[in-house]
């Protein structure tokens, strides 16, 4: 399994950002993130990026990943080595993924985990309020979407 690392983390939240940024009346539900994210991550992000902006000089209207990912295949198509490689990343794959890494958290103490969370929500502040109700010493009230954040704060925290 692929195990997100802080600068995928950090990429995928530019690409986040940018899209905000671009479509800011636009809100997106938890499981509408969740799915761009599952979406658009595994991709180069400077190339998704820079579909996003091309999907938004052309259509102002709230974004769809479809037209993204057909930019994003239009402007890759000449340049396979920007093409997404590794293993098929099913969705299944991805749950397990995270109930594992929900898993070690779930071992960690109040505080080593509150200290992970505090790390993790810096590198998320710009995804507002959706992170912060919850419980930052119990693992098990984290939202999904923040587990791997958290997870990756707390590897970089560890060694």
């Amino acid at each position: 399994m692929t195990v997100p690392t802080l600068a995928t983390i950090d990429a995928w939240n530019d690409t986040w950002a940018l899209i905000r940024g671009l479509w800011p009346k636009w809100e997106p539900t938890d499981e509408q993130h969740d799915l761009w994210e599952d979406s658009l991550r595994p991709l180069s992000q400077e190339r998704a990026r820079r579909a996003v902006k091309a999907t938004a000089t052309a259509r102002w209207r709230e974004p769809t990943i479809d037209d993204i990912i057909e930019k994003y295949r239009g402007a890759n198509a000449k340049s396979a080595q920007h093409q997404y490689t590794g293993p098929p990343y099913t969705m299944a794959e991805a749950n397990a993924e995270v109930a594992d890494m929900r898993r070690e958290l779930m071992d960690l103490d109040g505080d080593s985990l509150a200290a992970a969370v505090k790390g993790a929500r810096a590198n998320l502040e710009m995804l507002g309020k959706r992170y912060n109700n919850f419980d930052a010493t119990d693992a098990s009230t984290m939202p999904h979407g923040l587990v791997g954040f958290v997870w990756a704060a707390n590897q970089e925290a560890t060694t």
